[in-house]
Formats: C-alpha cells, sequence, structure tokens
C-alpha cells in the first residue's frame, strides 16, 4: 500500500488554514520566557503529514521509518530535518495534531474497537481471593493461554 502524501499534506493545510496557523509565527522554546525559538525549514503541514502517515505503514518504529522518507521521500519533502532534530520539535505540534485528529473524528457510532492485550490482575491461584475488580473483570483466556 502506497501512501499518497500530496492528499493527506492538503487536507492538512486546509485543516491549518481553517485555523488561520501562519507558517512564519515563531514558537517559544518551553522554559523560555519571552525567547522565539529558532525558524523550522519544515511546514507545519509536512510535519503533522509525516506524523500522520506512519502509523499507516509497516515499519517497526518511528526511526526506521524517517529514515525511509529522508532517503526515498525526499522528493516529496525537500526540506526534510535531521531525525534528532524532528524528534526535538514533535512536542511542539502535539496539540495541532490532537487537534486535527478531534477535528476529522467520525461520529460516535455505539461501536467500538479495543484492543485485546490482556490485562493480567493477579495469579490464577488468587482470582478467589482478590477483591480489587470485583464485578468489573472477567476471567478470560488468550491465545497464549
Amino acid at each position: 500500500m502506497e501512501i499518497e502524501f500530496t492528499e493527506i499534506f492538503c487536507f492538512v493545510d486546509d485543516f491549518l488554514q481553517e485555523l488561520e496557523i501562519s507558517e512564519e509565527r515563531q514558537l517559544t522554546r518551553p522554559g523560555c520566557k519571552g525567547k522565539a525559538a529558532r525558524m523550522v525549514s519544515m511546514t507545519t503541514s509536512e510535519i503533522l503529514t509525516i506524523l500522520l502517515t506512519y502509523p499507516a505503514t509497516h515499519f517497526a518504529c518511528f526511526k526506521y521509518y524517517y529514515h525511509h522518507m529522508i532517503r526515498y521521500h525526499h522528493a516529496d519533502f525537500p526540506n526534510l530535518l535531521s531525525y534528532s532534530r524532528f524528534i526535538q520539535l514533535m512536542p511542539r505540534y502535539l496539540v495541532l495534531l490532537a487537534a486535527f485528529l478531534q477535528a476529522t473524528a467520525g461520529k460516535v457510532t455505539g461501536i467500538s474497537f479495543i484492543d485485546s492485550t490482556k490485562l493480567a490482575v493477579c495469579h490464577g491461584l488468587r482470582a478467589k481471593r482478590h477483591k480489587v475488580f470485583q464485578g468489573l473483570a472477567a476471567h478470560g483466556k488468550t491465545c497464549t493461554g
């Protein structure tokens, strides 16, 4: 599955224009009162596009994905930062990413998808004495036993 960066970028860019987020604005450094941060050569839309497309890939971790982006998608993102600089900047864009995800979320239909990772409360031998999740938790098994 090939990700269409242009389509996602345009969608994100339109969202940011609707919010009137200026690319030229200086973000202040956390903990440095009144001091402006260095200008970032990548646009906010490019950064959010990279963050949004990572979960749709087969890469085990973000570092491998970002190095893949540097190597094979330099034409799509001509101002790519180094991996360490990108990681350093990610916290600045967390609020915008959360706002985008919230704004594009669909309606709640009553159907939910959950992670099926087991949550071990206690060992099975002590289950009858364990009262913390009484009435909430149920006994069950996973595919590994």
